[in-house]
């Protein structure tokens, strides 16, 4: 049997009406490093939380292009309905063949689905505190904060190397989505909580 060698090139996520989340993987042969072009594979594809649990998992076929690269989407607009979003980040594996190719973060939450489970949102929320988060994937902890127009996040690594960021914007609330120029989040009443992500940092802050 013929060696194989897959990588996955990289994740983007579609905040679309169909809520979908577009993914691409490379297919190369192991002894030529060739790329395997216009070949089809089974492939399965499984969303998981940070506790493993199974969010969506869906097996379909799919022909790789001229370069090997396989592009497919997962989900649908009830895909995150039963997720658990304490449970940040989600994460995305793929099988080939039976092979495993590993497993990857999603980096861009789909925040337009979590926010259709958060009720509406009253700007003074915002205001009345601090928003406080820490990230152990990357090591940081940081504070949100919000005036009447401007929003501030501030982020200090707790590693070694320490250092950190400060950014601040204007911002505009669209139902229950805020908008800055560093990430959009949403705002869950139920919980307090805001989820979003801000330059690769998952953010879930209280």
């Amino acid at each position: 049997m013929k060696k194989q060698f897959f990588t996955i090139l990289f994740l983007f996520m579609t905040l679309g009406l169909n809520a979908q989340i577009g993914y691409q993987v490379s297919l190369l042969d192991a002894a030529t490093g060739q790329p395997r072009a216009d070949e089809t594979v089974s492939v399965t594809v499984e969303i998981t939380d940070s506790s493993g649990s199974l969010i969506c998992s869906e097996t379909k076929s799919a022909t790789s292009d001229d370069f090997g690269v396989l592009s497919l989407t997962i989900g649908n607009t009830s895909t995150f309905e039963n997720a658990d979003w304490s449970k940040l980040p989600f994460y995305i594996s793929a099988t080939v063949d039976d092979v495993l190719l590993g497993r990857s973060q999603i980096l861009n939450v789909p925040v337009a689905e979590y926010a259709k489970r958060a009720d509406s949102l009253d700007k003074r929320t915002l205001i009345s505190k601090s928003w406080s988060f820490t990230d152990t994937d990357t090591e940081c902890i940081g504070k949100i904060s919000f005036s009447s127009s401007t929003a501030k996040i501030s982020v200090t690594w707790t590693d070694p190397d320490g250092g950190g960021f400060s950014k601040s914007s204007p911002y505009i609330i669209s139902g229950y989505t805020i908008i800055t120029s560093f990430g959009i989040f949403a705002y869950n009443k139920s919980n307090g909580q805001i989820i979003g992500i801000a330059d690769d940092i998952q953010i879930i802050a209280q």
